[in-house]
């Protein structure tokens, strides 16, 4: 969500910080007065409420006036209790409370919003887009969200990445906007709106935030003892036949000639496995028979280096690195909130 702009009182350029007292009695005020009727039903009010995000941090905000503490010292408290009070657990379990409640009202507020009629064509207005962005980005961070990736994960030992564009494309349908015309707008931001550098950096967050969240699901399985998922590896039936041959060429295969393979496929088999399953078979299809075989070769040695990252992983009780390029096996998508910031903390 946009911070808001600090407002500075005395107190506030004094330095003066919130007991831990203080600070208890305001996370659970503000718990109890998020999870009220009274405020889901304001939340939800499209003609009252403009932005849901931004009405809930004014009302937390608000909580601190009625303690005598500046809102803007009062937040910033928040960010810095591990350091304020170390190793007081209770106290850091009742802001992580507090931050969850927030998520929860936030998205049932946006969920309840949710318009009887969607829009089937032309532009999408920069706010919405933004607004698709932050809605995106706190369900992907919602303990239940994680729960149900996980599970997928568990039940079929395949990274969830159809589960999160299925998330990302439901959530355009509670913004108002039809799915498919929503995609096809969000794959035109570029041309859209071609100087607009902070949208542009939205986007990026949006689509880091799904793939981050696919492989913080995939490391915790790992960390388990799960096996590493399958999927990885997309072939159309008649290279599924051919399987057993080109794995034997692939062996066969000097060093240096797998090394200059991999320089020429590389970047595009990256891009290819952060595509849906139905989206890769359709690239393969129209993949010209000349150069198909290579590209399995390319996947097949990108696989075989996963796999040692894996193994590696595991031996030493961690997983593989998220950044590593032969990693990106998450689907193409969401959001990133912004990093916290002492007015915005209660959306992350």
């Amino acid at each position: 969500m946009t911070a808001l702009a600090p407002t500075m009182t005395p107190m506030a350029m004094s330095g003066a910080t919130p007991s831990r007292e203080a600070v208890a009695t305001f996370l659970s005020k503000s718990i109890n007065m998020m999870r009220s009727d009274e405020i889901c039903q304001l939340l939800r009010d499209r003609e009252a409420i403009l932005n849901p995000g931004m009405k809930l941090i004014e009302l937390q905000r608000a909580e601190w006036d009625q303690l005598g503490i500046d809102r803007d010292v009062g937040c910033q408290t928040l960010d810095r209790l591990h350091l304020l009070f170390p190793g007081d657990a209770d106290i850091l379990l009742q802001r992580s409370e507090f931050t969850r409640t927030a998520m929860r009202s936030y998205i049932e507020a946006v969920e309840g919003r949710r318009p009887e009629t969607l829009q089937r064509d032309g532009k999408l207005e920069r706010e919405t887009i933004l607004d698709f962005f932050d809605a995106c980005n706190t369900k992907m961070d919602l303990p239940e969200t994680r729960e149900v990736l996980a599970k997928h994960l568990q039940e079929t030992t395949e990274v969830p990445n159809k589960l999160v564009v299925e998330i990302q494309r439901d959530m355009l349908e509670v913004m108002g906007i039809e799915k498919e015309h929503g995609c096809k707008m969000l794959s035109r931001i570029g041309s859209d709106f071609p100087d607009d550098k902070v949208l542009h950096g939205r986007f990026n967050g949006w689509r880091m935030k799904a793939q981050s969240a696919c492989m913080e699901v995939v490391k915790a399985y790992q960390a388990s003892g799960g096996q590493m998922p399958g999927g990885f590896i997309t072939m159309s039936p008649d290279m599924r036949e051919k399987e057993a041959e080109v794995r034997k060429e692939l062996d066969a295969m000097p060093e240096e000639k797998k090394q200059e393979l991999l320089g020429k496929y590389q970047p595009k088999v990256e891009v290819f496995m952060k595509l849906p399953l139905q989206n890769r078979m359709e690239y393969m299809e129209k993949m010209s028979d000349d150069d198909r075989p290579d590209f399995l070769k390319a996947q097949m040695l990108l696989v075989g280096i996963m796999q040692k990252q894996w193994k590696d992983g595991a031996a030493r009780g961690g997983a593989p690195a998220a950044g590593n390029p032969s990693t990106s096996s998450a689907a193409p998508a969401m959001p990133g909130i912004a990093a916290s910031t002492p007015q915005q903390q209660q959306m992350m």
